[in-house]
């Protein structure tokens, strides 16, 4: 962003003020780091949500929950420095 400010989204959590200040980017990227360092275990951030439900009847049902934000990612090959293959690429 232009005024040096970092915008983070992160799928499945609504990034409250509460969120805003436990998911921060340098937190992101120790997470990334410790992928590539193969550092165990990994850390896992608790992230509080209130997440609002409704019912058939138009109940509304509030609760708080906890999250957890950790590395998930398991649909490519994570190489030595930081860069991704899809799985089942092969160099020719």
């Amino acid at each position: 962003m232009e005024s040096g400010d970092e915008k983070i989204s992160l799928k499945g959590f609504t990034m409250t003020s509460v969120a805003d200040k436990i998911v921060t980017f340098d937190n992101m990227k120790t997470t990334v780091e410790e992928v590539l360092e193969k550092v165990t275990p990994m850390t896992i951030q608790k992230v509080p949500q209130f997440p609002m439900r409704r019912d058939r009847e138009h109940n509304v049902y509030a609760r708080d929950i906890e999250k957890q934000m950790k590395y998930t990612f398991n649909k490519r090959r994570v190489m030595a420095d930081g860069s991704t293959l899809p799985f089942g690429y092969r160099h020719k």
